[in-house]
């Protein structure tokens, strides 16, 4: 009889792609056990709210969040899947990122073990600023664009914007300038090709944040990778046919609407087969 013991560590950062539209619910974002119907599997969610509770790597009981950078946050993933390597308990370390949480699975994965595969949930296949400006474009008219291509310029430059568009307030807090400025120059492709272990990529068809294309961008550059496309998942990995985001609001914000199961079926089947 095989027992399997395995440690997921699910990863999301609430960043500018995955700050949920008016009327969310937190519930949608949070990768819970229960999904995975997969006996001895341990899920531990981890998302930047894990950092207020201690202290990074390197610092000496204080967190300067004005110079935290998506590397420090992929460095508290890499701690906690050694840490569970350590742990009898657990035969296998899987990282799983969802949204730019694929981001951090990424960066703490390619250093290579105790993690045993890296899964990459509706990961950007392109650069941030780029899927933003994209999701931005089909919100606001070319007058709010402008001006908000002038203010992020002067802000990734660490400069204080003279005119944000008071609706985009939200993307130009000051204590984020430094991460905003590591994932703004992340390279998706760069970091999955880097990483030695198994890779697997999910996509849900009906993405309207991070998109089909994305997948297939990671995919072309590791294409030893499995990917996996769920034609009716949304970017919160709920089942829908409707096209627009007003549309699927309920399913961001209804947190008893399940994760597809097809999603938990894929990612349950690719963690057995790991060797």
């Amino acid at each position: 009889m095989i027992v399997l013991s395995v440690a997921l560590i699910a990863l999301a950062v609430q960043t500018a792609d995955t700050v949920p539209p008016a009327g969310a619910v937190e519930s949608p974002y949070t990768i819970k056990s229960g999904a995975f119907e997969l006996p001895g599997t341990l899920v531990v969610p981890r998302d930047a709210r894990g950092r207020v509770k201690r202290a990074m790597p390197g610092t000496k009981g204080a967190i300067d969040f004005a110079h935290l950078t998506l590397e420090d946050f992929a460095g508290d993933a890499r701690a906690a899947a050694e840490s569970l390597a350590r742990d009898p308990r657990f035969s296998k370390v899987v990282l799983l990122g969802h949204s730019e949480g694929s981001s951090l699975a990424l960066i703490a994965g390619r250093a290579g073990p105790p993690v045993a595969g890296v899964i990459s949930v509706s990961g950007l296949g392109r650069p941030f600023g780029v899927v933003l400006r994209e999701q931005l474009a089909r919100q606001f008219d070319s007058a709010t664009l402008v001006r908000y291509d002038a203010a992020m310029a002067q802000y990734l430059r660490h400069e204080q914007p003279t005119d944000v568009p008071p609706e985009l307030a939200v993307l130009f807090v000051p204590m984020n300038q430094n991460f905003m400025k590591s994932l703004s120059s992340f390279d998706p492709p760069a970091a999955i090709k880097a990483v030695r272990q198994p890779v697997l990529i999910v996509q849900g068809g009906r993405d309207l944040q991070v998109t089909v294309a994305d997948a297939e961008r990671l995919h072309a550059a590791k294409p030893e990778a499995q990917l996996i496309v769920v034609p009716l998942a949304n970017h919160v990995l709920k089942q829908t046919t409707d096209t627009t985001l007003p549309a699927q609001m309920p399913t961001y914000q209804n947190p008893t609407v399940p994760i597809m199961p097809d999603v938990a079926k894929a990612i349950a089947d690719w963690i057995l087969k790991l060797p």
